[in-house]
């Protein structure tokens, strides 16, 4: 598999088996009713009923309970900076905590990539990189060619469960919008 060809919900599946915080890779309509509950998700845009199933775009929603001293959110993650969609801001409502959404585009428009972004995102957050570091360092907002570089560099696990859950995160309010 290519870095930064489109990625199958199989294949972010195996990416993160494994990982206790993982609560899937979904279509929009198929969310957990009771909510995000602390976990990290990878979600499809396009409902499960709707066009050929093959799915439109991904998109990350982290709801992680990472410790740190600023104000923990959960966070929607579109490398096309487009907000979410009501069926995720009802899912993302759920939680105890702020919903905000990153209003940075970082993905080209005519890439298929979207799923090795999305990766990218949760792994450092995961990982505890600041939020600074991931949105203004490793990827920047209309970089398309550096961002794309960034992306493909990603080496797709079978199995991925040592992530860092006790390092300090911090956040950059004005990269964010949603609602508190």
């Amino acid at each position: 598999m290519e870095p930064g060809s489109a990625l199958s919900n199989h294949m972010i599946d195996r990416h993160f088996r494994g990982n206790k915080l993982y609560g899937g890779c979904l279509a929009k309509d198929r969310l957990p009713a009771k909510g995000p509950a602390g976990k990290f998700y990878v979600i499809n845009i396009q409902s499960q009923e709707e066009g050929d199933r093959q799915g439109t775009h991904w998109v990350g929603l982290i709801d992680c309970a990472i410790p740190d001293t600023n104000e923990d959110y959960c966070l929607y993650y579109d490398p096309f900076a487009v907000a979410p969609p009501q069926d995720v801001l009802t899912f993302m409502s759920k939680s105890k905590k702020p919903a905000v959404w990153v209003t940075d585009q970082h993905q080209p428009i005519d890439s298929t990539a979207c799923g090795w972004y999305v990766i990218r995102v949760i792994e450092g957050i995961l990982k505890s990189v600041p939020y600074e570091q991931i949105f203004d360092g490793l990827l920047k907002e209309d970089r398309y060619e550096e961002n794309e570089a960034y992306v493909r560099k990603l080496k797709l696990k079978k199995s991925n469960s040592q992530y860092n859950h006790n390092a300090r995160i911090s956040t950059t309010r004005q990269r964010f919008h949603g609602r508190a």
